[in-house]
């Protein structure tokens, strides 16, 4: 403030004094007042532009016996939220108060503080892969800790992804071993994207690795189905099984492969030859410990599953067929249970396990057998065997015989009708004492002497005299020339 010194000199009229003294009056404008004693305080960034200060805010100006109070709320302000160094910070709020402050004008104070970026941490989080597999990492997949202790950036602001390298490239490599790969993860100090106004110079990062873990491959493998013939003896054949890999193929990686593995039959069903006809559910299982990798599979980069396989037992195949019958027309045959021979798969006539049939049921099939009146002749396929079944069984057996396990064919057998022979045998005797040969004639009954000895009579040449016969029995004795006897056979025989 300036002051109008006012001199009185009392030569100078009244009037004049009168002037100046209105003139010093008037003359007197307001003083500005300034504050000093603050400092504005440093601060680490938090997305702001708060400010504050620190000392004793005092008024700079007031004149001596002036009444001027300093008050008011002081709001201090950064020029700009970013993080910086000498900042401006404006202040507002301040007043004046008391008898004089009219007198003064109040200029409110300008400071300078520090932003300083915000200390956090970036840590790349754990990922990992199965073995085998090539994986691309996930940028996502970081932490923030902040200096408050939470993940919550100030302001809302956020980071959105970071660039994440691994170090030795397991993750790029398909044939890395099952491990955790410690600190493989790092975090480059570049890349950073983010949101909601995030600006990577506001914040002082610390960049901590993370580890990468490689883990067993999961893989499923199984016995396929197997079988074998009732009565046989079987193997298990250690080859026929199926691998499922994680990603729905039968292919590992890296061109790997199953060598070898070990498969073994429940109950030793395979080997069993007198187990029973059917499929046994889950009888193959696969011993564990037992795969042997091959062209460079290491077993322990993979998590086996192990499922199980059916084992079955098929019917066996066996043939039963009739056996050839004959009988003498004008007689009724009875076919029996027994005449009838086994042709088993392996081409003799035994069962497994010593088992046997003993019974099978027999039908002529036009009734030719029991037919007393049926035409002399051979009747083929006429003799069958009626097919058996589970639920109604037409044969018999022993020795722990079960028609279940077999599966029959049936050939038929053919029957023979003979016809009545007048001859069935004869012999030469020696030249008697007439001159003649002696023939013993035997037939197949008594009451066919008497025609055969008629048949005979007509057919004797002319220069061979009939002699004389004795019929004992079904016998008879004839006594012919020899040269008789010859045509006469063979009239009687149909030659």
């Amino acid at each position: 403030m300036n002051d109008s010194i006012v001199s009185f000199n009392r030569s100078q009229s009244f009037g004049v004094l009168l002037f100046m003294l209105l003139a010093a009056i008037v003359g007197r404008g307001q003083t500005d007042l300034t504050i000093v004693g603050l400092l504005g305080d440093d601060k680490i960034y938090d997305a702001t532009a708060i400010a504050t200060a620190s000392g004793t805010a005092t008024l700079a100006g007031v004149q001596q016996g002036d009444d001027v109070v300093l008050g008011g709320l002081p709001v201090f302000t950064f020029a700009a939220s970013d993080a910086g160094t000498d900042l401006t910070i404006s202040t507002s709020g301040y007043t004046l108060s008391g008898a004089d402050a009219g007198n003064y004008v109040l200029t409110q104070p300008s400071l300078q503080a520090d932003i300083t970026p915000r200390a956090i941490t970036l840590t790349a989080s754990g990922q990992s892969k199965f073995y085998g597999d090539v994986h691309n990492l996930d940028p996502s997949a970081f932490e923030v800790l902040d200096l408050d202790g939470d993940n919550t950036l100030p302001g809302g602001e956020a980071i959105s992804s970071v660039t994440i390298l691994s170090q030795t490239n397991v993750a790029s490599s398909a044939t890395h071993s099952v491990a955790t790969y410690a600190n493989e993860l790092a975090i480059p100090a570049t890349g950073l994207t983010g949101s909601n106004g995030f600006d990577q110079s506001n914040y002082s990062i610390t960049y901590l690795p993370g580890d990468f873990a490689v883990t067993a491959r999961p893989i499923t493998v199984g016995p396929l189905g197997q079988d074998r013939t009732y009565g046989n003896v079987g193997t298990v054949d250690q080859t026929l099984f199926s691998v499922l890999d994680v990603d729905g193929d039968d292919a590992l990686p890296n061109g790997e492969t199953i060598g070898s593995l070990t498969i073994t039959s429940g109950n030793n069903a395979a080997a069993s030859p007198d187990f029973n006809v059917g499929t046994y559910a889950d009888n193959l299982n696969i011993t564990a410990g037992s795969i042997v990798g091959a062209n460079g599979m290491t077993v322990s980069n993979y998590d086996v599953t192990f499922l199980y396989g059916d084992y079955t037992i098929n019917r066996r195949p066996v043939t039963l067929i009739a056996d050839d019958q004959s009988k003498t027309y004008g007689e009724s045959l009875t076919l029996g249970e027994t005449a009838f021979s086994i042709l088993d798969e392996d081409g003799d006539g035994v069962l497994p396990n010593g088992e046997a049939i003993d019974t099978v049921e027999l039908n002529s099939a036009t009734g030719a057998a029991a037919s007393t009146t049926a035409s002399e002749g051979v009747y083929l396929g006429e003799i069958y065997i009626t097919p058996t079944s589970w639920s109604s069984p037409t044969l018999t057996g022993s020795v722990g015989f079960n028609g279940n396990n077999y599966d029959f064919s049936y050939e038929h057998g053919d029957l023979t009708i003979l016809g009545v022979e007048a001859l069935t045998a004869y012999d030469f005797y020696t030249l008697d004492e007439f001159g003649a040969s002696r023939l013993h004639l035997t037939t197949n009954f008594g009451a066919a002497l008497d025609s055969l000895a008629t048949l005979m009579h007509p057919l004797e040449p002319d220069s061979v005299d009939f002699l004389r016969g004795t019929s004992v029995g079904n016998e008879l004795y004839l006594h012919f020339s020899i040269e008789a006897v010859v045509d006469s056979i063979n009239a009687v025989n149909g030659f």
